[in-house]
Formats: structure tokens, C-alpha cells, sequence
């Protein structure tokens, strides 16, 4: 069944979150056979209907971070009903994607066009930080890749953290409230992948700035 609008796919977008719990229970052995079984056939007719619907295809050919969030959706799933041939198909589309999505310079444009710009470029940040973990688990680094035009992940974060930090003025539209809380997460993540006392100690500001991080 193919109902609703394509964009209400992103809603799901900490599934991948959910599938790693769900993989801690069955290596736990929480889950029973049968169970185990309903769930794999259940992600299983899910990943067909992600992959063959029509809003799945057409989140499939969306550009921003949609785009991002349904390939990490489409690559969790079928790492863990271990489809090899789509989990190979998604992960050798990784490198143009990034290439689609982040400058030289760290700049995500198709974000920085939204009118909360900088929430939009977190957002769009932490689909890679997803990316990138579900691919390491394929012994694909995507943390230090660099795209032939010189983008990658940390220098899409190194462009931003100036901003959050407010050592500078965001010069795009932020129409609405800035959530730190997201990059907050993201810098812990950043100091332990990329071995950077320096990220630890600009998360260290933001909870200083505010408590709630």
C-alpha cells in the first residue's frame, strides 16, 4: 500500500537506531525464533516497499538531507537482513552523493537555502554522521573521505562550529529557534572518530552556554 506523501519517510529517520536495539535483543537472545523471524520478514517487506512504492522512489530522487536519511534508512535495513546486493548499491553511491551535498569549503548548499538554514545543516550533518557509521561498518571510511572537489564530513562540521559557537553571525537565514542539543551530540562523536581534544572542549561551550545541551 502506497499511501500518504514521500516526505513523511523522513519522520523514521532514527530507525536505524531502533534495528541496533533490535540487534542487541537478539544477540542477548531477548527475542524468540519465531519473533525474530516476524521481525526480519516484516523489515524485509519494508525495504521492498522503501526501494519499489512510488513516495519511495521518490524519496530516492530527492536531493538534501531527504535524500541522505533514506539511503542510511534503505542501508540499515539491509545490512541487517544481510542483503549484500543493496547494501553494496547504497555504499558505492555514498562518494557522489557527498560530492551532491557538501563543498570544498564545508558548505551544504541545498540546506543553506532552507529558511532555518543553520538547523537544516546540523540536520543535514547528522544524516552523514549516520552514514558514516553504518559504512565503517562495511570497513568503508567515510569519516576522512574527501570528495574529488575537496567536501567531507569534517570540514561540513568545521564550517559550522563557528556559528553554533556564535564566534560568528550566521549570514543565511534562521528564521526559527537553533536547537543545540544535535550538534552538541555531534561533537562528542567528532572528538572520539577524528582523535580532536578540540571538539571536545567546543562541546564543553555549549553545555557551558546552555544546560540543557
Amino acid at each position: 500500500q502506497d499511501t500518504g506523501k514521500r516526505i513523511g519517510i523522513i519522520d523514521i529517520h532514527l530507525y536505524p537506531k531502533l534495528i541496533d536495539a533490535i540487534s542487541i535483543l537478539e544477540s542477548s537472545n531477548r527475542i524468540s525464533p519465531a519473533n525474530d523471524t516476524a521481525i526480519h520478514n516484516w523489515f524485509k517487506d519494508f525495504l521492498h516497499w522503501l526501494r519499489y512504492s512510488k513516495n519511495g522512489k521518490q524519496e530516492f530522487n530527492s536531493k538534501n538531507n531527504h535524500k541522505t536519511f533514506y539511503e542510511n534508512l534503505v542501508l540499515s535495513i539491509a545490512l541487517f537482513c544481510k542483503d549484500e546486493t543493496v547494501v553494496s548499491k547504497v555504499l558505492n553511491s555514498t562518494e557522489s552523493l557527498m560530492a551532491s551535498q557538501i563543498q570544498p569549503d564545508g558548505k551544504q548548499p541545498l540546506e543553506l537555502r532552507r529558511t532555518n538554514a543553520l538547523w537544516y545543516s546540523t540536520f543535514g550533518l547528522c544524516a552523514w554522521f549516520t552514514m558514516a557509521s553504518l559504512a565503517e561498518r562495511q570497513h568503508i571510511d567515510l569519516w576522512n573521505y574527501q570528495t574529488p572537489g575537496g567536501g567531507s564530513i569534517r570540514k561540513a562540521l568545521d564550517f559550522l562550529l563557528p556559528y553554533v559557537l556564535e564566534e560568528k553571525i550566521w549570514p543565511y537565514q534562521q528564521i526559527g529557534h537553533f536547537d543545540e542539543r544535535q550538534f552538541y551530540d555531534l561533537l562528542l562523536v567528532a572528538a572520539n572518530k577524528y582523535h580532536d581534544k578540540e571538539y571536545l572542549a567546543a562541546a564543553e561551550r555549549l553545555k557551558e552556554k546552555d544546560n540543557s545541551v
